[in-house]
């Protein structure tokens, strides 16, 4: 087999990269770096309970050959002409190519880890497309480690250890730059990004999975720090018009997928995790004062369904002619 064709995919992904640099999709890279973060807690958190393990006695090495694998992936997704189209590999990614790229560019000049090597009998390992897709298909689908070995070629420890590496890479390399809150420079670019596209006064776009609470720390159910800028008064001022109408605080488009299988009920947000220690206060403060009321006019279904209509009828006149 000609194993040149490892070298083939770099000039399309420098000229992918010089793309992605010009014009990159900063809601999904925000997305999806804080998801790294929260896994790399998680993970932190795993290994900090977990006992230590030694050696398996008689386990038996299986002989994948990386090779294939990697040639299997590579005209599925990364080539020139892929089986696989655009649409695809954003919905199996959960991103789009060029970020993809990006991310692979920055990993391998940050942990050699992702650089493919050659063992002692001179044969190629795993390479950081193996690597990197076997930890992205865990993160989005919640997947066993071992799910990615049949396609991928990749055993379930190292699939692990691809994931570890992953993501404390992703926050050590871009935390600084995406995973901080906007400051108003960012909130206006993205209030005149998100104007033209029909949407006044939206900050950005989620896309919700709702999931059963399990494997992440129990401090972090039911609570979110989207909001937390606003609710305590720090969070630059956002001011728009829709359908006549004036508002003082940004939105964010939500897809509210729950899980199929989980038991639909209303959250209670007034619920805190026992293990929290929450010193209490008798004497009213300004600040706690300011909180409720910022609280409060967050979650005002008047107004949210008021932003809901009116947001419909503008882009009703926007594009309810075409």
């Amino acid at each position: 087999m000609d194993h040149n064709y490892h070298l083939k995919p770099r000039d399309y992904q420098m000229k992918e990269m010089e793309m992605v640099l010009l014009e990159s999709d900063s809601d999904d890279e925000m997305e999806i770096l804080s998801i790294f973060a929260m896994e790399e807690e998680r993970l932190k958190s795993e290994r900090a309970s977990s006992s230590r393990r030694g050696s398996i006695v008689g386990r038996k090495v299986i002989k994948r050959d990386y090779l294939q694998g990697e040639e299997r992936l590579f005209h599925d997704y990364f080539s020139n002409n892929p089986v696989f189209p655009p649409h695809l590999f954003r919905r199996r990614f959960r991103m789009s190519r060029p970020l993809f790229f990006r991310l692979q560019s920055a990993l391998e000049a940050h942990d050699q880890y992702f650089i493919q090597k050659r063992n002692a009998a001179g044969t190629l390992g795993l390479s950081s497309l193996q690597k990197m897709t076997a930890a992205l298909r865990i993160l989005a689908y919640g997947v066993a480690a071992d799910s990615t070995d049949e396609y991928v070629r990749i055993g379930e420890s190292t699939a692990i250890e691809s994931l570890r590496r992953f993501v404390k890479a992703v926050v050590n390399i871009f935390s600084e730059e995406y995973l901080r809150s906007p400051n108003s420079n960012d909130i206006a670019r993205l209030l005149a990004v998100n104007e033209k596209r029909g949407f006044p006064g939206m900050l950005g776009s989620i896309d919700c999975m709702h999931w059963k609470w399990k494997n992440c720390p129990a401090a972090w159910k039911e609570h979110s720090s989207i909001f937390t800028e606003l609710a305590q008064g720090r969070a630059p001022p956002v001011n728009y018009s829709i359908n006549g109408h004036d508002y003082t605080m940004g939105y964010y488009l939500a897809d509210d997928e729950r899980d199929p299988n989980g038991v639909q009920q209303d959250d209670d947000y007034e619920q805190v995790p026992e293990s929290i220690p929450i010193p209490v206060s008798r004497e009213p403060t300004i600040e706690v004062q300011n909180f409720i009321q910022s609280h409060i006019r967050i979650r005002d279904r008047e107004t949210h369904s008021q932003l809901q209509a009116d947001l419909v009828e503008h882009l009703w006149q926007l594009h309810g002619q075409l």
